[in-house]
């Protein structure tokens, strides 16, 4: 699924792309601990918010994370949340969350700025904080593109 906005990570922020999009979002709610996001859908509406007890780039991750449960159709009406202890299996809800993680992870740091970024430094950490996402998410792309 194509996003088409006209805007590109890491210039525009996941939060620029979200107000593009007239989504509502919260960069600061106070959920319990173990919740890191949620999207909401009520009547053809969404808004997504993430705990303001996460790190930048965990509520970074969790909002695109949200968005893409939202755009690839995960959640018509209701709420679905981001659960940190979320344990991986083989149910549906494993596929889900594995295909929003690979959103978000493709929309915050795409292939083409992936590997110039790559050509610039070998430096993961470096990588990472120039995309604003944590060193796994930039470990994953690694392995999912086989950069």
């Amino acid at each position: 699924m194509l996003l088409h906005t006209d805007m590109s990570f890491p210039e525009n922020s996941i939060g620029e792309l979200l107000t593009k999009l007239n989504i509502p979002f919260a960069f600061d709610a106070d959920f319990p601990r173990d919740i890191s996001g949620i999207v909401y859908v009520e009547d053809g509406g969404v808004k997504i918010a993430v705990n303001k007890s996460d790190s930048r780039q965990r509520r970074v991750f969790s909002l695109a994370h949200e968005l893409g449960h939202y755009k690839l159709g995960h959640i018509e009406q209701g709420a679905k949340y981001r659960i940190s202890t979320y344990r991986y299996d083989d149910s549906n809800e494993t596929i889900e969350e594995t295909e929003a993680n690979y959103f978000a992870a493709t929309l915050l740091v795409p292939r083409r700025r992936l590997v110039w970024a790559l050509e610039q430094s070998r430096s993961i950490k470096t990588i990472a904080d120039y995309f604003g996402v944590s060193v796994p998410v930039i470990n994953n792309r690694i392995n999912w593109l086989g950069v």
